[in-house]
């Protein structure tokens, strides 16, 4: 609750307070969505869907959590899916995993019912969550399912190490070396590529990857871990634009109530990107 409240103001968000789903995962549980809309428009089908993946080490925290966060960057302009997915305390790797992406499938399935637009259905999330997109990406991909459109990572979990420099020089800003080891060692499944896509997984595997946006916290033990996937996937040939943001501690976009500038900025650069797959979408059309 006091983690939750960290991420904004409820009464001064434009966007509604969204409407709860209840899907079938693949292992017979249920999984909670919902689904957010900014009150200013009825056009659905022109508007970006981002499925969005919390934060956590895909062990702790839930939809509840992030509710604020859905909602304050559905008011930039986009429909944004939250994902309540089983962290890993509950339910052991793959179950979080299985739980992202049968709700990317049940959204991109359910496009006509919902009125969304199936060539802009995106994926993103925080920290852990950026560890899950990549996972959901990979996985589709691996089951010759459509992928998203493109993917979003904000302050990104890639590695269950600890070998990386900024991991020691910026540990306890936020969060600490040893809450990464707790939630790596939970995890587990250290050679498995869809555990841990960044760091595991061949360039045959990341070909092929959607599109890409990165912010990466400077002020981060998990900086390295951004810089250098967002490096491996450009070497597989993925289109990735990445921003570093100075000064910024882990996950500080979330921080609407502390650093507002850094979450405006962050929502409106993400609907840009977003939108831009609209208009390139739309010259396609006018070529064939």
């Amino acid at each position: 609750q006091q983690f939750a409240q960290l991420f904004g103001n409820s009464e001064v968000i434009d966007a509604d307070r969204g409407t709860l789903y209840t899907i079938d995962g693949l292992q017979g549980n249920k999984i909670p969505l919902k689904i957010y809309q900014p009150t200013k428009t009825t056009q659905k089908g022109e508007l970006p869907v981002l499925i969005y993946i919390h934060g956590g080490g895909m062990a702790v925290f839930s939809l509840r959590t992030y509710e604020q966060y859905c909602r304050y960057l559905s008011s930039f302009g986009m429909i944004v899916v939250g994902v309540d997915f089983r962290g890993s305390i509950d339910a052991p790797f793959p179950g979080g995993l299985y739980d992202c992406y049968a709700a990317y499938r049940w959204i991109r399935n359910n496009c006509n019912t919902l009125g969304f637009n199936p060539n802009l259905i995106f994926i993103g999330g925080d920290s852990g969550g950026c560890n899950l997109t990549l996972a959901t990406s990979l996985l589709s991909k691996q089951e010759s399912y459509p992928t998203p459109a493109g993917q979003c990572y904000i302050s990104p979990y890639f590695y269950p190490d600890n070998n990386h420099a900024s991991r020691n020089t910026y540990n306890h800003h936020l969060i600490n070396t040893d809450a990464l080891d707790m939630c790596a060692q939970n995890y587990g499944n250290f050679n498995n590529p869809l555990a841990w896509p960044g760091a595991v997984a061949s360039k045959e595997q990341l070909e092929d990857m959607p599109p890409v946006l990165a912010f990466i916290s400077e002020i981060d033990p998990l900086y390295d871990d951004g810089v250098e996937v967002c490096w491996k996937l450009k070497r597989c040939g993925v289109k990735v634009e990445s921003h570093i943001i100075p000064g910024a501690l882990h996950i500080a976009p979330l921080l609407t109530n502390y650093v507002p500038h850094i979450s405006e900025m962050v929502g409106r650069c993400l609907v840009s990107w977003m939108n831009s797959f609209k208009v390139n979408n739309e010259r396609m059309k006018s070529l064939l």
